[in-house]
């Protein structure tokens, strides 16, 4: 049973990591296509894409390098991933500074892809659009946990919305 069990841990393994090698290379050729056109809005739309694939990447990552194989400390993955996201978007005119005041919790790949995701967007969105009339950016990501509810704050200095802004009017 044991021998069993230490076969099914290595295959885990196994595929986390050909998973994460598979999304690498589903990443360099976006990153392929980037170099190779010069409309900005093609541009924006395969690094947005890359980042979340990046995202995922990194969980498969995460849970190759784990004993568990299933649980991921998510409070330090979600530091990698804003770093990450931090790395493709500051630049000389934009400098965002980032705190983080986050519970420390595992959580599972069931979890961990859509929280990441939804992290993902907010964070990219807050670079594109929060910070157009701001001299400092401003973000910070608290979380707390409470069993079974995880819950991730996020706020920005930014514009904030339109006064006319109507959710239900929205395309995406």
């Amino acid at each position: 049973i044991l021998k069993s069990l230490d076969e099914k841990k290595m295959l885990l393994k196994e595929i986390h990591h050909r998973v994460k090698n598979n999304l690498a290379v589903i990443s360099g050729l976006l990153e392929l296509q980037m170099t190779n056109t010069d409309d900005d809005t093609t541009v924006n739309t395969l690094r947005d894409c890359q980042l979340r694939i990046q995202s995922i990447a990194r969980i498969h990552e995460k849970l190759y390098q784990s004993e568990a194989l299933q649980d991921i400390d998510f409070d330090a993955y979600l530091k990698e991933l804003v770093n990450t996201i931090s790395n493709t978007y500051d630049s000389e005119e934009l400098k965002v500074e980032i705190t983080y005041d986050l519970s420390s919790v595992d959580i599972n790949v069931d979890q961990a892809i859509p929280c990441s995701l939804i992290v993902n967007e907010v964070i990219v969105n807050c670079y594109k659009h929060a910070f157009n009339d701001v001299d400092e950016g401003r973000i910070e990501i608290t979380s707390q946990y409470d069993d079974p509810d995880f819950i991730i704050h996020i706020t920005d200095n930014g514009a904030g919305l339109p006064d006319n802004f109507d959710i239900n009017q929205q395309q995406s």
